[in-house]
């Protein structure tokens, strides 16, 4: 009798487990299909304006960021760069620090090695900015 209490309780917590896992997935995956684009607009510091184009040779080469395609798009909450204590809830940056989404681009493998090598940038859903930098170790 108590080998079989204990299987029920284990299929149980694989139940809830396996839900918890499906609804995280799919909420990523929508937030990131949702934000992908804005993100990579945001990314892209070397976007030229229309009025700075001019039609000479120069002009026409077009100077792509490394977060143009990006290799991998990745939903992280919370950005650890911001020093503020989880229990230190009346900081004004506490949101940002434990609560903000952010999606973290890696530049493609091709356009990091020519003008992106060793950068990430991270999109803040909730503000809307982008930063980029080295990544953490």
């Amino acid at each position: 009798m108590r080998a079989l209490v204990l299987l029920l309780a284990g299929l149980a917590g694989l139940k809830i487990w396996a839900q918890d896992h499906i609804y995280r997935s799919a909420a990523e995956d929508a937030l990131v299909h949702a934000y992908r684009q804005r993100a990579i607009d945001a990314c892209q510091v070397d976007k030229p304006s229309t009025t700075e184009r001019r039609k000479d040779a120069k002009s026409l080469q077009v100077i792509t960021s490394p977060f143009a395609d990006p290799a991998s798009i990745q939903l992280v909450v919370g950005k650890r760069d911001v020093d503020v204590a989880i229990w230190d809830v009346d900081n004004a940056r506490w949101a940002v620090r434990y609560k903000y989404p952010l999606l973290v681009l890696h530049p493609s493998a091709a356009s990091s090695a020519q003008n992106g090598a060793g950068l990430v940038c991270e999109f803040d859903i909730t503000l809307g900015t982008a930063t980029i930098s080295k990544p953490r170790s």
